[in-house]
C-alpha cells in the first residue's frame, strides 16, 4: 500500500482493510503472473497494481478505443 506521499508503507504499520486491499492484489498479481508466459511477463512484473497490469495487457493485446473503432469500420466496409 502507498501512503499520500507517494512511500510504501510496511504491512504492520497497516490498517485491516488496508491490509486486506494490499492481500487482494498480492493475489491478483499472482494470478496474472501465473498464467503469462516470460515474454509476457517481461512486459508488466514490475508494475505493483493487478489493475495497471490487467489494463496494460488489455491495451497489447486488445488496443485503444480508437483501434478497436477502426478495426469495427474497417470490418463494416
Amino acid at each position: 500500500m502507498i501512503d499520500k506521499s507517494g512511500e510504501l508503507l510496511p504491512f504492520e504499520s497497516m490498517i485491516v482493510e488496508e491490509k486486506h486491499v494490499c492481500q487482494n492484489n498480492a493475489k491478483a498479481r499472482h494470478i496474472i503472473m501465473c498464467a503469462l508466459s516470460e515474454e509476457e511477463m517481461s512486459k508488466v512484473h514490475a508494475i505493483v497494481s493487478a489493475k495497471e497490469m490487467w489494463d496494460t495487457l488489455a491495451l497489447t493485446y486488445e488496443g485503444s478505443k480508437e483501434v478497436k473503432r477502426n478495426k469495427l469500420t474497417m470490418l463494416t466496409r
